[in-house]
């Protein structure tokens, strides 16, 4: 597909490594490779890096197919080891929040890969030159506005680009714990990210001064973006294990629940049905949905406001399903800003 990674490696033109699960298999671990050569014959294969290899037998049974059916080569592997399998939930693997990255993970990791890959001829054949970058790496120095934004276990899932291409283009972020903290940060505008409120829906429910104070910013009219997690956490609520009931900061009149299937998954493109705080009518913008949440009531008494998807717009709050990325239309960080500075106290 366009946002695939192969495409991505083919449209900036750089080689690719080839990881490949061959647990359960054997001389049959050469038909994916083969595959995606035919596939991507116009991209570079790098190397190949065998991953959950089960023992000496296996690897040779595997090599042995690989050298004698394509010309790939074989950089290393990783073997088959308890000690570094991660555990998964409904929204796939646990964080580095969750403190399963420990000092014996990481340890144990990086001496399985010292051990079995060729590290110097990974990095000899994926060396590429890079050109000089057009954005300014020290960043605006001027401070044009200060956008708060929520940042703990219940909230972590951001584009990391988002975020520093809000603050080239002159915003201050400041972090906080919807969990923790007791009171919102000063500041113009507030960006509460995606993540797990569903797992801390009693906490989050319990802090009540932090509730308020979200609720006061956007009754106040300063700007507030949201996506998944934090439209959740907008909500009136969240419902868990179908009975527990936990009321959130109330700035949309629906409850939202979470279901034990998956709501929605896959990349999104919507368009603005008019002027909103991350762009004007008619803007395209680019995202992904992953979810398994799912809102209760009808919808009607929600102000829509994108175009075949789902966008909530209520005073200068603007929330959603759609995690977006900022660099899809660079109009959407100059909107947040200008409207961060425009409603500013």
């Amino acid at each position: 597909g366009e946002s695939s990674s192969l495409n991505i490696a083919r449209l900036l033109g750089i080689p690719v490594v080839l990881v490949l699960d061959v647990k359960s298999m054997a001389e049959s671990a050469v038909l994916p490779v083969l595959g995606f050569k035919a596939v991507a014959a116009d991209v570079r294969v790098a190397g190949l890096i065998l991953n959950r290899v089960g023992s000496k037998r296996h690897l040779e049974l595997v090599e042995k197919s690989l050298k004698k059916h394509c010309d790939v080569e074989l950089l290393g592997f990783i073997p088959l080891s308890r000690a570094i399998q991660m555990p998964q939930r409904h929204l796939g693997l646990f964080t580095a929040e969750d403190g399963i990255l420990t000092r014996d993970f990481l340890n144990e990791l990086t001496g399985l890969v010292k051990q079995n890959v060729d590290i110097n001829r990974l990095m000899d054949n994926t060396e590429i030159t890079l050109p000089s970058s057009r954005l300014d790496s020290t960043g605006r120095k001027e401070r044009l506005c200060k956008i708060a934004v929520a940042r703990d276990r219940a909230f972590c899932f951001y584009y990391q680009d988002n975020l520093d291409m809000l603050e080239r283009q002159g915003a201050e972020l400041v972090y906080f714990s919807p969990l923790k903290d007791r009171t919102l940060p000063e500041a113009d505008a507030l960006y509460i990210g995606g993540g797990y409120p569903e797992l801390y829906a009693e906490e989050l429910s319990k802090n009540q001064s932090m509730l308020e104070d979200v609720r006061a910013f956007s009754y106040s009219g300063r700007p507030v973006y949201a996506e998944c997690g934090g439209f959740m956490y907008l909500s009136k609520g969240i419902l868990v294990n179908q009975n527990e009931r936990y009321p959130m900061a109330g700035v949309y009149p629906v409850w939202t629940r979470l279901k034990t299937k998956r709501a929605s998954l896959g990349y999104r493109e919507v368009m603005l049905n008019e002027d909103t705080i991350i762009g004007k009518k008619g803007s395209l913008i680019r995202g992904h949905e992953f979810h398994y949440s799912e809102i209760i009531e009808p919808t009607d008494s929600l102000h829509n406001v994108y175009k075949n998807a789902e966008g909530f717009f209520v005073k200068n709050t603007l929330s959603s399903y759609i995690h977006i990325h900022f660099a899809s239309n660079p109009e959407i960080v100059r909107s947040l800003i200008n409207s961060a500075i425009k409603h500013r106290y």
